[in-house]
């Protein structure tokens, strides 16, 4: 039986980002090119704008968004097709 390390490395699974702002947009990229990565963020223009390869955020340019694999989602039964979830909470929010 294959972990789901293995799984995820030979792209038989995914995993999600959920939060796509200042420190979820970079990883969400950085998963992108060893795994299959849904990027979840409950801004649908922020999605809109990534799916056109703008990144409104600034975080990682335009061009590395036209250019990475991620599957960018505001629908959250996306995340349902992920086995491995990081969950990206901006802390300012919370406090």
């Amino acid at each position: 039986m294959s972990s789901l390390y293995q799984k995820l490395k030979s792209k038989e699974e995914s995993l999600a980002i959920v939060g796509l702002g200042y420190v979820g947009m970079p990883l969400a990229v950085a998963f992108s090119k060893k795994v299959n990565t849904i990027g979840f963020d409950i801004s649908q223009e922020k999605i809109h704008a990534y799916k056109q390869g703008i990144d409104p955020t600034n975080e990682v340019g335009n061009h590395t968004i036209r250019n990475c694999s991620v599957n960018f989602t505001y629908d959250e039964t996306k995340l349902k097709t992920a086995k491995f979830l990081v969950v990206v909470k901006n802390i300012k929010s919370i406090v």
